[in-house]
């Protein structure tokens, strides 16, 4: 087979997409594609940094996500707010400097909800069933990606996987400082500063259709999910 069929695969690869392609019916493709990725969306340019906050929440809202911009004054009585809404009883939150600053542990304990601190160091088994009585657990993030509407939030010691994962509902205070246009911008930051390889990203509810193809919200994590973002401090 010449260099131009091939396209630098080897003899077993080539014979491997033939069977593929004799399988669907096709012929065996002798030409590279004229659009080498199709369903993927374009890398955010620098000119979308001004808009990512409009972005973020349209594309946030978009997945089922719920958000709301509030001044950081604001804050911790919007959180309580929002949980009396829900009818929340017990609330998780990360050990983060930010949410003592903002208050948010007298404004939730002054609406009646308890409120257990995860710290490094806790008793483990302890704070896991502190965690699976919760009805709301309680986060900040690491960054925010316009494009495509995602939470990024790194795990340690006092942010665990946990409270953003085994709670029903979860809400993450975002200071708006921290979106950016892209998922791209926040993997260059992570290798180039070292941090955690547990990067996780959360973009909506929790849903799943593995089985039958059914959509179903909040299976394997949360139902609800809220972005709360905190114009200054």
């Amino acid at each position: 087979m010449s260099e131009e069929r091939s396209f630098g695969r080897t003899e077993e690869e080539l014979r491997f997409l033939a069977r593929v392609a004799n399988a669907l019916g096709r012929e065996v493709e002798t030409s590279p594609p004229e659009q080498p990725v199709r369903g993927v969306r374009g890398l955010p340019t620098p000119e979308a940094a001004g808009n990512s906050l409009e972005q973020f929440l349209a594309n946030w809202r978009a997945v089922g996500g719920e958000a709301d911009v509030v001044r950081a004054r604001e804050a911790a009585g919007r959180v309580a707010e929002i949980a009396r809404e829900w009818g929340v009883g017990r609330v998780v939150r990360w050990n983060d400097p930010l949410l003592d600053e903002l208050g948010l542990d007298p404004a939730l304990q002054a609406a009646g909800i308890s409120v257990y601190v995860w710290r490094a160091g806790a008793n483990r088994d302890e704070a896991i069933r502190e965690v699976d009585r919760a009805d709301l657990g309680v986060t900040t993030v690491y960054w925010v990606a316009a494009e495509p509407g995602s939470l990024a939030l790194l795990s340690g010691g006092d942010t665990p996987r946990a409270v953003s994962l085994l709670p029903p509902a979860h809400l993450a205070l975002v200071p708006a400082s921290r979106v950016v246009p892209g998922l791209t911008a926040i993997m260059r930051e992570t290798a180039l500063r070292g941090l955690s390889a547990s990067l996780n990203f959360i973009t909506g509810p929790s849903r799943t259709a593995d089985i039958e193809m059914e959509l179903t919200v909040g299976v394997h994590g949360p139902g609800r999910v809220y972005a709360l973002l905190v114009e200054d401090r």
